[in-house]
């Protein structure tokens, strides 16, 4: 049994061939697809091209954008289309013949704006997008007129007040540690683990113990999962209670560190919403009895 032929690669008739002949050279496709609903518009390409017919780009410009008029494309469909596009031109380059024919088919055509006049809420958009963006040709323009010497640089000839040179000097101090460590790809990757990874092992160490001894009474939420005055508290109260535990770890809290916050300075910003703070520390997790110990108390409070 023969295969029925699909609407495509159905014979042309006359008519058909006729409507085409006239239509398509003078005409745009959208006409086109009104004549002839029962062909698609790949159809009515490949055939008049076998017969000859060439459209100008005028009108093939014009029906693309009255078919495309109000239509507007997904996010999802705009990235699905950026995904095909890379892995079909993946690996694949242009050979110089085609570099040169596109060369020579590029001379003489003027860009798309020429003389064009933009409006003034364009070219306020315009200037919002680049705002805060590094402007190389600016950078360059000013190493020129340095060298020149029409202009100084803002900062040549001036001196920094010793008290300025104190606080300065302060904070290369307070970050001096990282600043000989960041040499150290083995301290890097480290940082990064500790800095990425939650629950942490003090944490999870804490969370067990919980779970053991108090079951369904502390969730872990130092995850991101809240946030109290903008702090990450590590375990939350499930009954209800505005009690709150914090781990430790006695690396991150050391008090000599610059960067950490106090424990009475969390206290105190826990103590604004009415959270009761008990801190675990990290050496401490050893004595599972002290622990129990310790939460029950807090617990009673």
């Amino acid at each position: 049994m023969s295969k029925k032929p699909s609407r495509s690669h159905k014979h042309w008739n006359n008519g058909e061939v006729e409507i085409l002949r006239e239509l398509y050279p003078d005409s745009i496709m959208i006409e086109v697809m009104a004549a002839l609903p029962s062909r698609t518009s790949r159809a009515i390409t490949a055939k008049a091209i076998r017969l000859g017919i060439k459209a100008t780009k005028e009108k093939i410009s014009e029906g693309a954008s009255r078919g495309a008029q109000g239509r507007h494309i997904s996010e999802e469909t705009k990235r699905k289309m950026s995904e095909n596009n890379a892995y079909y031109w993946k690996g694949k380059h242009h050979s110089e013949e085609t570099r040169r024919k596109i060369s020579e088919a590029q001379k003489g055509n003027k860009p798309w704006n020429t003389r064009r006049q933009l409006s003034e809420e364009h070219k306020q958009k315009i200037s919002d997008a680049h705002k805060g963006k590094p402007n190389p040709e600016h950078s360059k323009r000013l190493k020129e007129l340095y060298a020149q010497g029409k202009i100084k640089p803002p900062l040549k000839g001036k001196h920094h007040s010793e008290e300025t040179k104190k606080k300065i000097s302060l904070k290369v101090k307070a970050y001096g540690f990282f600043k000989r460590k960041n040499r150290e790809a083995k301290f890097n990757k480290k940082r990064l683990r500790g800095l990425l990874k939650r629950p942490t092992n003090p944490e999870k160490q804490m969370m067990s113990l919980l779970d053991k001894n108090f079951p369904e009474e502390w969730k872990y939420v130092g995850n991101g999962q809240v946030l109290i005055d903008n702090l990450n508290p590590d375990f939350i109260n499930n009954n209800g209670k505005k009690l709150i535990i914090e781990v430790f770890g006695d690396y991150w809290h050391d008090p000599n560190r610059n960067w950490v916050i106090s424990e009475q300075e969390r206290q105190a910003r826990f103590n604004k919403y009415g959270f009761k703070m008990l801190v675990i520390k990290e050496s401490e997790l050893d004595d599972e009895e002290k622990i129990i110990n310790r939460v029950s108390c807090f617990e009673s409070v």
